[in-house]
């Protein structure tokens, strides 16, 4: 779709120009030689193609309210001549940059997220990037389109309409699952601020609580731009205690760098220190893992959930070495990859696909230590299962959604989740020695600005529905 002109069309012939090869001929004021010109259409094609090919020159260039008029057109056995008449219009360069609606988010910011700068030349392509870049940092509720403007100073100016979130959030997760044994109740808390003093950073607490037997503490911190690029920077802390089996304490670092709003690259930093209770597990020592981090990530994906994302197709690696350093005790090395591949699709008006795969291994020589391997299960993974209820060296996990949109802000969803892992102790041999698992279920939420609700009901298949799991979520944002 093509903006801020005007294409006024007078066909004089009915002549198929498709098959011919078609000489241009220029005239008016068009301030771009006819060889630029001619360079940017295509003998072959259309009249009406290469004439939008023309067009979007001109905006590209600067000249959005550039016009053409086919004046004639005249055909003779295999060739063709087409008479255009081009006015550039004037040439526009941005002087203001205007964010109607955003009240709380500093101008300073939303400049730099949406990579526009005054004095400028005016690019369709780089305005319609900002809005991208504006809507998919997740602070807005819509993705915001924009007008070119003309003041009474004769100048130019982009405004873009923006409607904020709030940008405070407090979320309370429930877990409830029983079984033969015992019944576990979970629960945890958060707070996100995602626009601290209208600057973009962003501060996160979480507290989480199994009944006596785990507690974790995580804060996290993210400087969102350096010297005014898209170079962000994350801080991270946390403490994840077990009773009668360990203590775990871990600091991380990192950067990521977006190229565009869909893809970048990330890299950081941890350490890892593992106190075991010494009583529980005589033998053991305190232990440090080291880990260097470097990924990259692709999406397509531009909301939150299906029905505010443009859907598409997703994509997020990440490869770091790791070294584990057991007191009076020789080092290991290894690996640690992550790959998770991910579509979106529209099934109709009101149905989505999700579709998720996670695969994640630690590579090593000889076995690994219980604190170096992949610990998974709980709401954000293994759905069916406890909160880091499984310990491996490598998990497969497959995700499906499937979820019926009824109106704006309700959502209704099937799932289903199969996981392959290695449930001994030694490192994995052979893919085909994992054991397989799945659950599946159903849920629903509800999301408005306020705040959101959703409920979700997990089996896993094994067990049986005796050992169900069920997530309540509630948030409110201010």
């Amino acid at each position: 779709m093509k903006f801020f002109h005007n294409t006024i069309f007078i066909i004089l012939s009915l002549f198929n120009l498709c098959r011919t090869e078609t000489v241009y001929h220029f005239s008016g004021e068009k301030y771009f030689t006819d060889r630029i010109l001619t360079n940017v259409t295509d003998i072959t094609g259309s009249v009406e193609s290469n004439v939008d090919r023309i067009l979007d020159l001109y905006v590209e260039k600067g000249f959005p309210f550039a016009t053409v008029r086919i004046d004639s057109i005249f055909s003779e056995n295999e060739d063709a001549a087409v008479y255009l008449t081009i006015n550039s219009g004037d040439y526009v360069r941005i002087d203001e940059i205007l964010f109607e609606g955003a009240d709380r988010t500093s101008k300073k910011s939303l400049l730099t997220l949406s990579g526009l700068k005054k004095g400028e030349k005016f690019s369709e392509n780089k305005a319609g990037e900002a809005s991208e870049w504006l809507y998919r940092s997740g602070l807005f509720r819509n993705k915001p389109g924009f007008d070119l403007f003309r003041n009474p100073g004769n100048k130019f100016g982009l405004k873009y309409k923006v409607k904020e979130k709030k940008y405070n959030e407090l979320i309370f997760l429930g877990g409830y699952s029983s079984g033969d044994d015992e019944i576990v109740l979970s629960f945890m808390s958060v707070f996100n601020s995602d626009n601290l003093f209208g600057t973009m950073r962003k501060l996160g607490f979480l507290w989480e609580r199994t009944k006596n037997y785990s507690e974790k503490f995580d804060l996290k911190y993210t400087e969102p731009f350096i010297a005014g690029i898209h170079l962000s920077t994350k801080g991270e802390f946390i403490q994840d205690f077990r009773n009668d089996q360990y203590l775990k304490r871990s600091f991380y670092i990192g950067q990521k760098y977006e190229f565009d709003p869909k893809s970048g690259i990330r890299y950081g930093i941890s350490r890892e220190f593992f106190y075991p209770d010494t009583l529980a597990l005589s033998g053991q020592r305190e232990a440090v893992t080291t880990k260097y981090h470097a990924g990259t990530e692709y999406s397509l994906k531009s909301g939150e959930y299906p029905a505010e994302s443009d859907g598409g197709f997703s994509f997020l690696a990440d490869i770091a070495s790791v070294s584990i350093s057991i007191e009076d005790s020789s080092d290991m090395k290894g690996l640690e990859i992550k790959l998770n591949p991910g579509y979106i699709s529209e099934l109709s008006k009101r149905i989505f696909l999700r579709s998720d795969i996670n695969y994640e291994q630690v590579v090593f020589n000889g076995n690994i230590p219980d604190f170096g391997k992949l610990s998974f299960g709980g709401a954000d993974s293994f759905r069916g299962y406890r909160e880091d209820m499984f310990v491996s060296d490598i998990k497969f996990l497959n995700s499906w959604d499937l979820f019926f949109v009824p109106e704006q802000g309700v959502a209704f969803r099937l799932f289903a989740d199969i996981c392959a892992y290695n449930p001994a102790a030694e490192s994995i041999k052979k893919i085909d020695g994992l054991s397989v698992l799945y659950s599946y279920g159903a849920g629903m939420i509800y999301v408005a600005d306020s705040g959101e609700i959703s409920l979700t009901v997990a089996i896993p298949n094994r067990e049986g529905f005796g050992e169900s799991v069920i997530h309540a979520k509630y948030s409110f944002r201010f």
